[in-house]
């Protein structure tokens, strides 16, 4: 029996939705334009590429389904229901977290063993995310690594997901 097989389809999809509403919130949190927007989805996106070498695991898997067209389209409309009739990047913040504590709560009910490193995955993927462009500065001169809004996104993604804080 897969990991997948533990969760019913519909809960899959929101499994799977959590590497982007991961990048979500560290986005919503301190929205940094265009070109911030294309290095943060490129951060997620190497962080999953990444996991699918993790065979056995929760992560793994996550990680192959991305390469699943049905999959995906699963993960858009999931997306597009968090985001749903939010109107400020607050509410798709807010939202997006709420969903990924749904999201752990599941996890760690019906796969306890692969609770702790998915946690550990997302908030990876969220402090890549985070430092993936340079908040303030112009042209990309100056400005900070992780803006405070972002520290504070991934302290809050951290109480939801149950991560330590690293030393």
């Amino acid at each position: 029996m897969s990991i997948r097989d533990s969760f019913t389809p519909e809960d899959w999809t929101h499994v799977l939705a959590a590497p982007m509403l991961v990048g979500m919130s560290i986005s919503a949190a301190d929205p940094g334009g265009l070109f911030s927007a294309f290095q943060e989805s490129g951060a997620v996106a190497r962080a999953v590429a990444t996991g699918a070498s993790e065979d056995g695991t929760l992560i793994g898997e996550v990680a192959k389904s991305y390469q699943v067209t049905e999959d995906r389209l699963g993960i858009v409309e999931a997306m597009k229901s968090v985001v749903a009739g939010k109107k400020t990047s607050e509410e798709v913040m807010a939202a997006a977290i709420g969903d990924l504590d749904r999201i752990f709560a599941l996890v760690s009910a019906k796969v306890p063993d692969q609770a702790q490193g998915f946690s550990d995955w997302l908030l990876h993927i969220a402090q890549a995310v985070a430092e993936a462009g340079k908040e303030g500065g112009f042209l990309g001169f100056g400005g900070i690594a992780v803006s405070p809004e972002e520290t504070a996104a991934i302290e809050k993604l951290r109480g939801v997901l149950g991560g330590a804080t690293p030393a």
